[in-house]
């Protein structure tokens, strides 16, 4: 994944990190919405992963992330069903689940659902 994400002409565009003391904690990617797993998409932009260390949960990490990727622009994106935190986040962002819903065979049967503003 990450290989093909900082290949791309863009990536400084799509990829972004944040860092604490000279670390990583975490990092965000976005980009064209695309179809998926047979599903097309509803927005013509996607967030593609926002991810942040539990030890940073709290402090404008992720916010500071989706805001630059972003901003207020509509976007869709897929989350785990069962990840009430990351769906309270999305929503307080404007986002809403809009009824699709997928099992991922690559991660074990994971139900994925799509969040869309």
């Amino acid at each position: 994944m990450w290989s093909g994400l900082l290949s791309e002409e863009d990536a400084g565009e799509r990829v972004r990190v944040a860092r604490r003391d000279g670390r990583i904690v975490g990092f965000v990617a976005h980009g064209p919405a695309a179809d998926h797993r047979g599903h097309p998409p509803e927005r013509d932009e996607q967030l593609y992963a926002l991810y942040v260390l539990s030890n940073y949960y709290g402090h404008g990490v992720g916010q500071a992330l989706l805001d630059q990727a972003l901003g207020e622009r509509p976007a869709q994106l897929w989350v785990a069903k069962d990840n009430a935190r990351a769906r309270r986040f999305y929503e307080k962002n404007g986002f809403t689940a809009d009824g699709t819903e997928q099992v991922d065979p690559d991660l074990d049967g994971l139900v994925e659902i799509r969040m869309v503003r």
